[in-house]
Parts: structure tokens; C-alpha cells; sequence
């Protein structure tokens, strides 16, 4: 079956299973019975379904807050890869089923007479199935990845970011290093497997936002006398006993 001949390691288009389910919808309505049509609306309802639960408890099992962040990405990535994929080919799927739905499925009068309210339901199912996939999927992804940027993140706080270094240069800490290369990595998996470019900006919103909300909430455990205002304060003595120090000379030299 279609589910379970995808490769993720090629160079293949990764969109390839949302069309041909497609065309497989379009090849029933075409040449079989309406009563087929639905049945097979039914097999990929309950296919989708299972892949997308199937490939996110994998995902749930990774990542100790022990972990250092690189070595969590790493474990994470091999169970994030699919559940990415089928989230794309969901969404590539859903707005065109929308539209072109009432092309396949024309009259429910001839599924009535079977009873089954399932048949009769069948492409509303189907829609459902994949609206639902696409926001637990999304979900599951946020989730996973702030859980590898909450390791990383209080690291920060423990850096000077006044430290020394050369302008021309675009060296920085690693700790600020490891985030971007958080961010980074998330990006090109994203758009290796061809997620629409609004759920791209949805998805970096989420995460800047748990960036920003996260590290704040940190400084304010740890209080202003914490290490990770370290660096601030060291700074503003600086420029304070500088200031200072200049004052005097020009005081000085005033009264010479």
C-alpha cells in the first residue's frame, strides 16, 4: 500500500502519497461504484489515521531533560522526519478534497439502502481525519521541539553576552551557537518535505514565542542576584567606574 512504500532517505518528491491517494480517489470515482468509492474513502481515513499515531508515539519516546540539546536533536530527528511528511502531505491533500470533493461522491441515495451510516458519512470522515492529523501533528512537532530547546535555553543565561570579541567577526557563543542550530535544523526539515509556508511561519511563531516566554520565565526564577545576569552587571559597573574615573580626571585637571 501507498502508506508503507514511502522512503524518507531519498531524493524522491515528498508530496508523492497525497497524490496518488488522490488518484486513487479519482480512478474509483471513475471506474467503479459509488459504493466502492466510499469504501476507499473509508481505507484511507483509517490508514492516515494509524500512520500519523503510529509515527507520533515513536517521536514521544525520545528526549531526557538530561540529554545534552545536540545529542537530543539528534535522537529526535529520526522521528520527527515522518511525522513532518505526513503532516505535508495531509495539508497538500485536505484543500484540494475540499474543493473537489463532490466530484467523487454525487449521490448518497444509492448508499441508504446498505444502512450503514459510515458509508454515508464517508467523505466528511475523511476531510475530519485529515484536518485532525495535520493539527496533532503540528502539535506533536512544537511540542518535541521546545522540549529540545527547554535543555538548551537556560545556557544562555549563563553567558556574558558583552564578552570580547572581534566585530568582523560573526563567532558566538556556543550556547547561542546550539539554539540557532536548533532553529536551523528544524527549518531545513520543514522545507525538505515541502510544508506549506504558512504552517512554516505558524510553526516558528510557536517557538519563538516559547523562546522568548521560556527564558524570561528563568531569569525571574533564579532573581536578580543570579549568575545569569552576571555579565549585565559587570558591564554596567564598567561603564559606570569609567564614567566616574573620567569625571575625576576632567575635575582634576579643572582645578590645575
Amino acid at each position: 500500500m501507498i502508506m508503507n512504500i514511502v522512503d524518507l532517505s531519498g531524493d524522491g518528491y515528498k508530496l508523492t502519497p497525497s497524490y496518488l491517494l488522490i488518484m486513487c480517489i479519482e480512478h474509483s470515482a471513475r471506474y467503479h461504484m459509488e459504493l466502492q468509492t466510499r469504501q476507499l474513502l473509508i481505507k484511507m481515513s483509517n490508514a492516515i489515521q494509524s500512520v500519523a499515531s503510529e509515527k507520533t508515539a515513536e517521536m514521544s519516546k525520545t528526549i531526557e531533560r538530561t540529554t545534552i540539546p545536540e545529542k537530543a536533536l539528534e535522537e529526535l530527528l529520526p522521528q520527527l522526519r515522518p511525522v513532518v511528511f505526513w503532516m505535508a502531505n495531509c495539508l497538500e491533500m485536505l484543500p484540494y478534497l475540499q474543493g473537489n470533493m463532490s466530484q467523487y461522491i454525487k449521490d448518497p441515495s444509492q448508499i441508504a439502502e446498505y444502512g450503514d451510516e459510515t458509508l454515508l458519512n464517508a467523505d466528511e470522515e475523511l476531510l475530519m481525519f485529515l484536518e485532525e492529523v495535520i493539527i496533532y501533528t503540528f502539535q506533536q512537532t512544537v511540542y518535541h521541539l521546545t522540549k529540545v530547546l527547554y535543555i538548551a535555553l537556560p545556557a544562555i543565561l549563563d553567558t556574558n553576552p558583552f564578552q570580547d570579541t572581534d566585530e568582523d567577526s560573526d563567532k558566538r557563543p556556543q550556547e547561542v551557537e546550539t539554539v540557532i542550530s536548533i532553529f536551523q535544523t528544524t527549518y531545513d526539515v520543514v522545507k525538505a518535505y515541502s510544508v506549506h509556508e504558512d504552517i512554516l511561519r505558524q510553526l516558528f511563531a510557536y517557538l519563538f514565542f516559547f523562546t522568548n516566554a521560556s527564558l524570561f520565565n528563568t531569569l525571574m526564577e533564579r532573581g536578580a542576584g543570579a549568575s545569569s545576569t552576571a555579565g549585565l552587571k559587570e558591564r554596567r559597573f564598567g561603564q559606570s567606574g569609567c564614567v566616574g574615573e573620567l569625571g575625576c580626571r576632567g575635575a582634576t585637571s579643572g582645578r590645575g
